[in-house]
């Protein structure tokens, strides 16, 4: 065998009986100062951290809340909008049902003033239609009434002496 320079035993070979390890000494125990100051500084983390958190529930809340009423907004407005049409679509109808009507109603008016209208009418109520000679025509293009010719008021003897003597008077 070669010889070492150390004069350590090793062993080989799977089996270690009793292996000896370097042991770290241990650190010098805390005072109790720096347990107090260390807890205390673990108190105020844990109060940031809680500070912290309460912000971040409170900015959700307050972002969820913000968002239920522009939803709520948005949803009252659409259905007023909603309204607003149907109402709008129901005025359409009902001018388009009255221009119906006004037409029909025309069409009956031109209907009613018909001649044959007329006659059937005239029939219903007993009237009795007139022969030609039995009526008058005239033609209005020329002048068919006579001129009147002005008739001079005679005066009686009475109001011939009267003017007479209320002119001489006068003089």
């Amino acid at each position: 065998m070669m010889a070492l320079k150390n004069e350590r035993k090793y062993i080989s070979g799977n089996v270690v009986v009793n292996p000896e390890t370097k042991k770290t000494p241990k650190t010098p125990k805390r005072n109790l100062e720096e347990l107090q100051k260390l807890q205390e500084s673990k108190n105020q983390y844990r109060r940031q951290k809680i500070r912290t958190n309460n912000k971040v529930r409170v900015n959700t809340i307050l972002t969820l809340f913000l968002l239920a009423i522009i939803c709520f907004f948005t949803i009252y407005r659409s259905s007023n909008i909603y309204t607003l049409q149907n109402e709008y679509l129901n005025l359409q109808n009902e001018t388009r049902i009255l221009k119906n009507q006004n037409e029909d109603m025309k069409s009956k008016l031109i209907n009613a003033s018909s001649l044959n209208e007329m006659v059937n009418e005239s029939e219903k109520l007993n009237l009795v239609q007139l022969d030609n000679d039995e009526y008058l025509k005239l033609d209005l293009n020329k002048n068919n009434f006579k001129d009147i010719e002005e008739i001079a008021e005679t005066n009686n003897l009475i109001e011939k002496a009267m003017s007479f003597l209320s002119f001489k008077a006068f003089r």
